[in-house]
């Protein structure tokens, strides 16, 4: 049993950022089921958005982002997130980040879809997410202890219920114990179970379920972006196409040249994600026309890189496009420093809901809360008031349970299906026959002790779970908003503008942002 003052749980950009800002005497422990450096955050080709353009300002920057929320985003944390998003953006200018400029030696600000302003900031073209996880690990001092290809799968609390370590499993089925007054969870979203993806393949819901079996709540769930351009090619479905390339003139088209988003909507190639992402979909085959762009190899080294491995000729001026899930914007429900119901477990970046993306998350938002959020988890660490003083384990928190032998599908099974039945479109009949599938599988998510099962089992066990959780949530909402399109209610209702899908032990409700009410 190993102790530490904080546990952290991931390795993207929140992670990285709680992590550099408790220095000094705290003794801080990152566990990582992959490499350090497998993360979303790594892989993020789209820049950050912050107003410190001449001609912007953070009322703009908000009200875009409750505009692409379809209004309902909680525009209290939009304002907090977009506000010290813009003085933490401020700090790394003055600190040598390396963002992008022009010839000038300015500032290279970037458009993407919903933003009236050119707001977006880049590092290395289309690598910002890999500058950002280079620069923060740089950050890091000999306080910060990590542990990689380990998965932690439960939580450990007193009798109090308050959380005061993590069980985890390496790839070796060793099973090992740490013990913190604080742990939180920074590991990312879910939609990597679903194909196509533009998320690395471990990005799961690991985090909704650890965070769930403890007792924390998770709130609407069935809000998973799907991003309009993941590369289109055979037997290779993870990789993304910046919306940057359409902010840099990139144009979507049909098979015959006719540009597709020209009579759909007034932004065309540069609406809100939900809505180019609908539009492709209903398409089907739909290229980005890339011909307008100067300079596209070096502007998008690495688009260049995949496509040409691809067997994509840039010089062709095509790139064959699909929707692919790509963002989780509900999650473990979190107040506006991260913390859960359950004392001492905090959640923070694309894990947590505390409202800043609503229905739909707006371009280039979503490394913006990294870095406030781990911020801002940080305030509440030092500040030392909401952890858990006992930390003894409650009674037969070790007691070894009998095994039970479980039937899973594979991976593939589970994204396929997610993709043809809870996908870009939904329906209570699509949604119903996944539903049945799932629930085919026995499982009782609630007791089943994960710590006899294999790495790659458990990892099934999260699929499983977070495949379940989004197709209920999706279920249960009935109409249409934002990323989540149900064929069978197309249109938005004003009765659920502010209604949320609530996950809480074996209950599920429906409610207001107060009053709730149990569903099933």
């Amino acid at each position: 049993m190993e102790k530490a003052d904080v546990i952290i749980v991931g390795s993207g950009i929140s992670a990285l950022q709680l992590a550099t800002q408790l220095q000094g005497t705290m003794k801080v422990l990152m566990i990582t089921k992959g490499r350090f450096r497998d993360s979303n955050t790594n892989r993020a080709q789209g820049g950050i958005a912050a107003a410190l353009h001449p001609n912007d300002h953070i009322h703009l920057h908000t009200e875009d982002t409750l505009q692409a929320s379809v209004q309902f985003a909680d525009r209290d944390i939009v304002q907090d997130v977009v506000s010290e998003g813009k003085q933490l953006m401020e700090q790394l200018l003055q600190q040598g980040f390396p963002f992008d400029t022009n010839t000038k030696g300015q500032l290279h600000f970037g458009m993407e879809g919903a933003h009236q302003r050119s707001r977006i900031l880049h590092s290395n073209g289309d690598q910002t997410g890999k500058a950002f996880v280079s620069y923060l690990l740089q950050q890091l001092r000999s306080n910060v202890t990590i542990r990689e290809n380990e998965m932690v799968f439960e939580v450990i609390q007193n009798e109090l219920g308050e959380c005061i370590g993590v069980k985890s499993k390496n790839k070796q089925q060793r099973t090992n114990v740490y013990i913190a007054p604080y742990v939180v969870l920074a590991t990312g979203g879910c939609s990597a179970i679903y194909n196509p993806t533009s998320n690395y393949e471990g990005a799961v819901g690991d985090g909704l379920y650890v965070a769930w079996r403890a007792g924390a709540r998770l709130v609407n769930c069935e809000f998973i972006q799907f991003h309009p351009t993941i590369l289109n090619v055979k037997n290779f479905t993870s990789f993304l196409i910046s919306e940057a390339v359409r902010g840099e003139g990139g144009v979507l088209t049909l098979k015959d040249c006719i540009p597709l988003m020209e009579t759909l909507h007034p932004m065309k190639d540069l609406a809100p994600r939900h809505i180019v992402a609908e539009a492709i979909f209903n398409a089907g085959e739909v290229y980005l026309d890339i011909n307008n762009i100067q300079n596209f190899k070096t502007r998008f080294p690495s688009i260049t890189a995949a496509c040409e491995e691809r067997g994509i000729s840039i010089e062709l001026g095509k790139i064959p496009v699909q929707p692919g899930a790509h963002f989780l914007m509900g999650g473990v429900e979190t107040d506006s420093f991260g913390r859960t119901n359950i004392k001492g477990l905090l959640a923070i970046g694309e894990l947590a809901y505390t409202g800043l993306h609503g229905s739909n998350r707006l371009a280039s938002n979503s490394l913006l809360e990294g870095l406030v959020m781990g911020k801002r988890a940080a305030e509440v660490i030092q500040q030392g008031t909401e952890c858990s003083k006992q930390l003894t384990p409650s009674q037969g928190w070790d007691r070894i349970q009998p095994f039970v032998p479980l039937c899973l599908p594979t991976p593939k099974q589970i994204k396929d299906n997610m993709m043809k039945y809870v996908g870009v479109k939904r329906s209570e009949y699509s949604l119903t026959k996944m539903l049945q599938w799932l629930e085919s599988f026995s499982i009782d998510f609630s007791t089943t002790n994960l710590g006899h099962y294999s790495f790659k089992d458990i990892e099934t066990i999260y699929m499983l779970f977070s495949a379940g959780v989004v197709t209920k949530s999706a279920l249960l909402r009935k109409e249409s908003r934002g990323a989540h399109i149900r064929s069978d209610y197309p249109d938005e209702s004003t009765d659920w503008l502010y209604r949320k899908i609530i996950f809480e032990g074996n209950q599920v409700k429906v409610g207001l942002r107060k009053d709730e009410f149990v569903v099933s």
